[in-house]
């Protein structure tokens, strides 16, 4: 049920102190239906938003999207690949379909739209690549697809983030397990990395224009998490990556780096939060940018508690974050999107019942004070809610994640609005 309806403050341990502050959450049906999960959400600029997910049916998927207006309408629907004919020659494709690695949606300078989604290479479980595919006619026919990547290995290859990059140009990042060939990678459902310093995850980029030429490819990190999102944002002339590193003693610490001028900046840690563990906790970090600067929002664990981190920055570093909930309930999961002056940070929290999750929604002013939270959902325990997804223009963003219903998962999605209250 939803409760954002009523704009609740809610006090939380561990917040900072909030004033009071309104948002309105209207549903919005988007005509997803049953059996779909995994979605995302893009902006479209001028129009709306791009709302997208997949569909499961037995051992077929389908990436499908929603073209959604300002005012909430669904404009229209449609499918943008399936996996029936995505396979050489158009044979049947068997895709890597996932609740921490999905696929996505970008709208570029120029107007294409570029989606992704995962397929598999191999019979190991983590064996599956990055599937690119544009469309120049706002998602009514979309191109044969191209891969990212070209080394060609039978290992993982995932957890894309993609940003425009002028004109038809699209820039992605991707975690690339090309030197885990051979090293006996096992995540273990994604939970868990490689064990030992050979063969470790890598995070690499290229920049793909519309006549499918790969350019800048390029190594950023040798050693990362394997299997936690990244996040990649556009900010002005720059570009701002920030992920989950995997350094020495089996350090996770958020990391981020600029592109400016052609070049990729030296990577350097958000904050030094100190957890270390030796299996790759599968919770991300997110980026927004708005006139107070940028924003990094992140899960850690101190003690037994998960830890809601934000921290405010620009590309010269980040300062001392600020704690928006913690507690062993806590799950993470984390989006976040600019909101007037200050922010929307969205993740799954504590519950009101033992074991639930809810659907938390902070709106944070400039300072990253927290103005007001707001649980849109109560969600059962487990992988299968996914990772909410959220993105904001002008004044009204669409919030999209996974509930069940009758015990079938299925896309919900909400538009959130200054409450006039």
């Amino acid at each position: 049920m939803l409760v954002g309806l009523l704009a609740l403050a809610v006090a939380l341990p561990g917040t900072v102190a909030a004033d009071a502050a309104g948002l309105a959450v209207e549903p919005l049906d988007l005509g997803a239906g049953p059996s779909t999960a995994q979605p995302s959400v893009a902006v479209d600029p001028g129009r709306g938003f791009i709302v997208t997910w997949q569909r499961r049916d037995g051992d077929r998927a389908t990436l499908e999207f929603a073209e959604v207006a300002a005012n909430g309408a669904v404009r229209r629907r449609g499918v943008i690949a399936d996996s029936a004919t995505t396979g050489a020659d158009g044979a049947a494709a068997r895709w890597f379909v996932n609740w921490a690695d999905f696929p996505s949606l970008v709208v570029l300078d120029n107007g294409d739209w570029i989606a992704h989604w995962l397929q598999k290479t191999g019979e190991s479980t983590y064996a599956y690549e990055v599937r690119v595919v544009r469309s120049t006619d706002r998602g009514r026919t979309w191109s044969t697809s191209i891969v990212p990547h070209t080394d060609g290995t039978e290992t993982e290859h995932g957890f894309v983030s993609m940003v425009p990059a002028g004109d038809d140009r699209v820039r992605l990042v991707w975690l690339d397990g090309r030197e885990t060939a051979g090293a006996g990678m096992d995540h273990s459902h994604h939970g868990h990395d490689h064990a030992g310093h050979a063969g470790r995850m890598t995070l690499r980029s290229a920049v793909l224009d519309r006549r499918g030429r790969l350019r800048e490819e390029a190594r950023l990190d040798a050693s990362t998490c394997s299997c936690c999102q990244t996040d990649l944002l556009r900010v002005g002339d720059r570009t701002v990556v920030a992920y989950r590193d995997h350094g020495d003693e089996d350090l996770r610490n958020i990391h981020w780096l600029v592109h400016r001028r052609g070049r990729w900046s030296s990577e350097q840690a958000v904050h030094d939060d100190g957890w270390r563990i030796a299996g790759c906790p599968v919770n991300g970090p997110a980026l927004a940018a708005g006139p107070a600067g940028i924003l990094a929002l992140w899960p850690t664990l101190q003690g037994d508690a998960m830890v809601i981190r934000a921290a405010l920055g620009d590309d010269h570093g980040f300062g001392a974050p600020v704690a928006l909930e913690s507690g062993v309930a806590t799950v993470g999961r984390v989006d976040a999107t600019a909101w007037g002056d200050g922010f929307l940070a969205v993740w799954l929290g504590a519950g009101s019942t033992p074991g639930a999750s809810a659907l938390r929604v902070a709106e944070l002013d400039a300072r990253l004070g927290v103005r007001a939270t707001h649980d849109v959902v109560e969600l059962p325990p487990g992988r299968s809610t996914g990772v909410p997804r959220v993105a904001a223009a002008r004044g009204e963003a669409v919030l999209a994640w996974v509930e069940a219903v009758d015990g079938q998962p299925g896309v919900r999605a909400a538009r959130l609005t200054p409450s006039t209250d």
